[in-house]
C-alpha cells in the first residue's frame, strides 16, 4: 500500500518509536510518504540519513501561503464552511476547526496527487482533528494510534475524541491500559480499538558483551527522558540522596533536556562526595543512550502522574533497557506493569515514593548475579511480547482491512509530483518583478510548466500574498497554489547539513572558486538548501534531466546541485530587481555561468551578453522563455 504518516510536528527526538513503526513498514515492502503541520523546533535528530525513515517528507507552506488556500478555496467554493461551523459550534472556538480545514486543504490536495490509500496519525490531537477534514475530503480512510496523555489530557474533550473514533477505520491503542481508558469514554467505538504494542527492533540491539564482565564499583544507574514533571527526576534525584545516606556508593546519569533542567541541575549539585555523582548530562544521540545503556548497572525511570493528570504510559525509553539486557527500576503506573514484570526483569515501586525506590536500588546493588538474571529475562521478554515486526504484522493486517481509495497515482503523475523531468527552483513565490511586462507572469510561468509531464516548481521562500479582502484580480487560483512546493523550515535544513558529513566539506570548499564577493551567509544557506534538495532528488536515473533557477538565491542554489550532479544541465532567469542590477556580482556570476547550458538576464543585454551567446538580456515573453527550457530539456535528454 501507500500510505501517510501526519503529524503535527515531525521530527520530535522523544517520539523514535514513530520512526521504528515506519521503518518496518517500509522494510514490509510498503511505500510510506510523511505529513507534517509544524516543522521541527530542534535540529536534533538521532542517527543519520542511513538510520531515518525513506519516506519523504512534506511540510505545510507558510502561513501566508496557508491563508492563500483557504482564501483561493472560498472564492471557488471548495471551502468546508458547514463543517468548520459545525465543529466550532459542536466543540468550541479554541480546536480551531478554520485552521485544521486549511492544513487539510493543503495536504488532501497533496494525498490524491500522489496516489495515498492510507492515512495514519499518531497521537489524538491537532493531526487527528485535521484528518477529520482531510477524510471529508477525500475519502482516503484514516486511522490514529492513541497514546495516553493526548486523549486523556492534552486533547481536553471527549466529543472530539468520540467523533475521531466514530470516523477512523480503526483505533490503535499501545497498551491495554490506554485500550480500557479508550472504552471508558468512547463505548460506542469499542470494537475499533485495537491493543498494538510500541514495538523495538532487537536485530538493531545486538546484546552487549559489557553483560557478562564483572561489575564495577559502584552502582551505575541510568535514566534518560525530558526534563518534565511527569517523568519524576525530581523522586530519583532524592532517592539517590537516601542511597548516600545509607553508605551505597553510586553513579547517576540523566539524559535530556526540558524545562526543569535547572532546578534538577541544581538538586544535583548537593552531592558533593564523588563516591554520590548524579549529573545531567543534556540531550543525548541514540547512539549514546545506546553505549549508556550498555555500560549502566540499572536503568530507572521514576514516573508519575502530574498535576494535570499526564503522565508516562509505555515508556519507549524502558524497551530500550531491556534490549540492553539491564535490570529495570519503575513505579507502578499506567502500563508500565505491561512491560516490567516485577520480580523477573526488574523492581517497581510506588509512583512519589523515593524510598520504595531506593530499596530497589539497594537490592541490586550487592547482587551482581540478580542483576544479570533480571536483565537477560527482560531482553527474553522484549523478543517475545514487543517485537516491532510483530507490531507492524498486526497493524499491515489492520491497513489492509480498512481498504483504501481503490486507485493509485499512474506513473505519470507520480513522475510529475516528483519532478524528475524538469525541475524549476524560484527565489520567492509569487516572484517579485513578475507583473511588469518584461518577464512572464506567475500564472503564466504554472501553465507552462503545467504542460509539460514530470515538472515540479519549488520556491525558496513565499512572497507577497494578497489577503481575501484585496480586490485585485491577479490573486493566485487553487490550480496555481498547488503547482507550487516550498523549501521547509531552517532547522531541517541545518539537520540535513549536520548530517551531510564530508559532503559539506566539499560545497564550502568551492566558495573558493567564486572568491569572496558572495558573501558567507549567502553562501552557507545556498550550500544548506543544496544539501536538502540533493536527498530530495530522484534516486532513479536520470535524476532531474534540467534545472532552471529562477532569481540570483537559485542561481547559486542550481550551481552547487549541477555540481553534486543532482541536475544532467541547469538554466537560469535574473529577473530585473526594483534597485537595478542582478542581485550577485557581476564578477561572480560570471565564474558561475560556464555551469549553465543557457540563461536570461531580464533588463541587462551587456552582462547577458559577456556570459555566452546563449545568454539573453532584455525582455522576455512566456512562450520565449519555454520554448528555451524545450530546448535545454531536450538535449539533456538524449
Amino acid at each position: 500500500m501507500k500510505i501517510a504518516y501526519l503529524f503535527s510536528r515531525y521530527p520530535v527526538p522523544s517520539q523514535t518509536f514513530c520512526d521504528t513503526e515506519i521503518r518496518a513498514l517500509e522494510e514490509a515492502g510498503h511505500e510510506i510518504e510523511i505529513y507534517s503541520c509544524s516543522p521541527p523546533t530542534t535540529s536534533f535528530r538521532h542517527g543519520g540519513p542511513a538510520d531515518w525513515p525513506r519516506a519523504r517528507v512534506f511540510y505545510a507552506p507558510p502561513g501566508p501561503v496557508l491563508e492563500a488556500w483557504a482564501d483561493a478555496a472560498r472564492r471557488d467554493g471548495n471551502w468546508p464552511a458547514e463543517m468548520v461551523a459545525d465543529h466550532e459550534t459542536r466543540f468550541g472556538p479554541r480546536y480551531e476547526p478554520a485552521r485544521r480545514a486549511t492544513h487539510a486543504l493543503y495536504f488532501a490536495a497533496r494525498l490524491r496527487r500522489r496516489g495515498i490509500e492510507h492515512l495514519h496519525v499518531h497521537f489524538a490531537n491537532r493531526a487527528t482533528h485535521a484528518a477529520l477534514f482531510i477524510h471529508a475530503m477525500t475519502d482516503v480512510p484514516f486511522s490514529l494510534t492513541a497514546h495516553a496523555q493526548d486523549f486523556l489530557v492534552d486533547l481536553g474533550n471527549d466529543d472530539l475524541l468520540r467523533r475521531m473514533c466514530e470516523r477512523a477505520a480503526f483505533v490503535v491503542a499501545v497498551s491495554d491500559w490506554s485500550r480500557r481508558a479508550l472504552v471508558e469514554r468512547c463505548p460506542a467505538a469499542a470494537q475499533k480499538f485495537h491493543r498494538i504494542y510500541n514495538g523495538l527492533p532487537l536485530e538493531r540491539w545486538p546484546l552487549p558483551r559489557a553483560i557478562s564482565e564483572p561489575t564495577k564499583s559502584g552502582l551505575q544507574i541510568f535514566s534518560v527522558g525530558r526534563l518534565i514533571d511527569f517523568k519524576g527526576f525530581d523522586d530519583l534525584i532524592a532517592a539517590c540522596h537516601l542511597l548516600q545516606e545509607r553508605g551505597i556508593q553510586f553513579s547517576c546519569e540523566i539524559a535530556g533536556d526540558g524545562p526543569l533542567r535547572v532546578a534538577l541541575e541544581q538538586q544535583a549539585a548537593r552531592f558533593d562526595d564523588p563516591r554520590y555523582r548524579v549529573f545531567l548530562s543534556g540531550l543525548l544521540s541514540q547512539e549514546e543512550i545506546r553505549a549508556r545503556l550498555n555500560d549502566c548497572d540499572v536503568f530507572a525511570l521514576a514516573c508519575r502522574t502530574a498535576e494535570n493528570g499526564a503522565c508516562d504510559v509505555l515508556p519507549t525509553v524502558i524497551l530500550e533497557a531491556m534490549a540492553a539486557a539491564k535490570p529495570v527500576v519503575s513505579t507502578r503506573l499506567a502500563a508500565v506493569p505491561e512491560i516490567v514484570e516485577d520480580g523477573v526483569t526488574g523492581f517497581l515501586s510506588r509512583p512519589n515514593d523515593a524510598a520504595d525506590f531506593t530499596d530497589s536500588f539497594v537490592r541490586l546493588a550487592g547482587d551482581a548475579a540478580l542483576r544479570l538474571r533480571l536483565g537477560e529475562a527482560g531482553r527474553s521478554r522484549l523478543a517475545a511480547r514487543f517485537s516491532a515486526a510483530e507490531a507492524s504484522r498486526h497493524l499491515q493486517t489492520l491497513f489492509a482491512q480498512a481498504g483504501g481509495i481503490g486507485r493509485r497515482a499512474d506513473q505519470n503523475q507520480v513522475a510529475s509530483a516528483d519532478g524528475r523531468s524538469l525541475f524549476c527552483l524560484c527565489d520567492t513565490w509569487p516572484p517579485p518583478g513578475f507583473t511588469d511586462g518584461s518577464t512572464p507572469t506567475p500564472a503564466e510561468i504554472v501553465a507552462c510548466l503545467g504542460r509539460r509531464p514530470g515538472t515540479c516548481l519549488t520556491a525558496l521562500k513565499p512572497g507577497s500574498y494578497s489577503s481575501a479582502s484585496d480586490t485585485s484580480t491577479d490573486l493566485p487560483t487553487m490550480e496555481v497554489l498547488r503547482a507550487i512546493e516550498f523549501m521547509p523550515d531552517e532547522f531541517v535544513l541545518e539537520t540535513h547539513w549536520r548530517n551531510a558529513g564530508t559532503l559539506a566539506y566539499r560545497l564550502e570548499a568551492w566558495r573558493a572558486e567564486i572568491g569572496g564577493a558572495c558573501g558567507t551567509d549567502t553562501f552557507l544557506l545556498a550550500a544548506r538548501r543544496a544539501v536538502y534538495l540533493d536527498r530530495r532528488a530522484p534516486s532513479n536515473s536520470p535524476r532531474w534531466q534540467h534545472l532552471h533557477s529562477v532569481g540570483p538565491q537559485s542561481l547559486l542554489c542550481a550551481w552547487l546541485l549541477r555540481r553534486l550532479g543532482a541536475a544532467h544541465t541547469i538554466s537560469f532567469l535574473l529577473p530585473p530587481r526594483p534597485e537595478g542590477g542582478a542581485g550577485l556580482p557581476g564578477s561572480t556570476l560570471r565564474k558561475l555561468a560556464p555551469e549553465f547550458v543557457g540563461g536570461w538576464v531580464v533588463g541587462e543585454r551587456k552582462l547577458a551578453a559577456s556570459f555566452g551567446p546563449n545568454f539573453h538580456g532584455g525582455k522576455l515573453d512566456a512562450q520565449s522563455w519555454m520554448t528555451g527550457l524545450e530546448q535545454w530539456l531536450d538535449s539533456a535528454s538524449r
